[in-house]
């Protein structure tokens, strides 16, 4: 006999599912509320060239700075593009720069030109950036203190004369509220990386974002696919039950007796002599006659396998009393061949679709099929 299934919303697995769900919503609920948020000013090196290479092509080509021819002293021009960026988790005011100067010192290099404004990502930066920039010198290039949202950037180009032999420095100068440093570096961008980069591109709490979220989609999805696959199970054994309740209504091959057996009782008896008549009336009779010398023997009463005996041998007894088997004055078991038909029959459906006794009682109890006698 088969258990009674456990109900879905029961099930240990899917009780660990809603669990860990629940947990992790939680969690995240409160990493979000307490989590301080902050700025992440950025600078990163968008471009950077050189003005004169050693090729002959270019070799009659001169600058001149002040009079000075710059490729006779050895010199050279340095190009850069620079990007600045909010890429932190909180916006940043203009009142959370922090001492009296904010922007890029250089070394090894003189600045030659006014700093110009190539790209930003919105009016209000490249409205303000002439207004509240201040004035530079060769080796400080100072930027204006402007208010920048979440992922809002502005991109600069600037011109560096440095001698042949050795490149400019920068170094970002000033403060941010609630950051750390401050720091410059070449640009990179998710595409640029390598694949195995890509996938692990992103800071430690971009990870636990990725984490976090993809386990409440995975969990959110096995728990949707499970309640589908239920209801679907569910949908069928109530009609593979209905066309089991037909076939035992209208096929007069099946005897009334087995018939009314079904309809009130369900299919403890069918599924019980059905398991056992598979095996041949052979082997019935071998564990009926078993069962019964093991039953009626006293001193097997505190055998642990009483009870799975007394068992087999009330499932038979049960067997004779409905007429599913009978006994003759040999004490051995035949079953009719109507009866074995009917009963291989109905067994048959029985497992093919998975409808165990409990499982048609329930479907049987919703059914709304008449039955009429």
């Amino acid at each position: 006999m088969k258990k009674e299934k456990t109900p879905f919303l029961k099930r240990t697995w899917v009780q660990w599912v809603l669990s860990i769900s629940t947990i992790s919503s939680i969690g995240w609920a409160v990493f979000e509320h307490y989590y301080t948020r902050e700025p992440n000013v950025r600078f990163e090196i968008v471009s950077e060239a050189q003005l004169f290479n050693d090729s002959e092509r270019v070799s009659s080509i001169r600058l001149y700075i002040d009079s000075l021819d710059i490729r006779n002293q050895n010199l050279n021009v340095r190009l850069y593009t620079i990007r600045v960026s909010n890429q932190g988790r909180k916006d940043l005011g203009s009142s959370e720069y922090e001492g009296a100067q904010f922007g890029i010192s250089i070394k090894n290099g003189v600045l030659l030109n006014e700093t110009v404004l190539t790209g930003a990502s919105n009016d209000y930066i490249k409205e303000a950036f002439p207004l509240l920039m201040q004035e530079a010198t060769d080796s400080l290039l100072l930027l204006p203190k402007l208010a920048m949202d979440i992922d809002d950037w502005y991109e600069i180009s600037i011109a560096l004369l440095h001698g042949k032999g050795e490149l400019p420095e920068l170094s970002p100068i000033g403060k941010i509220l609630g950051q750390h440093s401050l720091s410059i570096s070449p640009i990179v961008t998710k595409e640029s990386l390598p694949f195995f980069s890509q996938v692990f591109y992103g800071g430690f709490w971009v990870h636990l974002v990725r984490i976090v979220l993809g386990f409440v989609v995975l969990m959110s999805l096995a728990l949707l696919l499970a309640i589908t696959g239920e209801e679907i199970d569910a949908f069928n054994e109530k009609r593979y039950s209905r066309e089991l309740l037909n076939t035992i209504i209208s096929d007069k091959k099946i005897p009334p007796f087995i018939r009314n057996d079904v309809l009130e009782n369900g299919l403890e008896s069918i599924q019980f002599a059905g398991e056992r008549i598979n095996k041949g009336i052979g082997e019935c009779n071998k564990s009926y006659e078993e069962s019964k010398v093991f039953v009626d023997n006293k001193d097997n009463l505190s055998n642990p396998t009483f009870e799975v005996q007394r068992g087999e041998y009330a499932g038979y007894q049960d067997l004779i009393k409905k007429g599913y088997m009978m006994i003759d004055a040999d004490g051995k078991l035949s079953m009719p061949g109507p009866v074995e038909d009917s009963v291989k029959l109905i067994y048959t459906v029985i497992t093919e679709h998975h409808l165990w006794p409990h499982v048609f009682k329930r479907a049987l109890k919703a059914s709304s099929i008449e039955l009429e006698g």
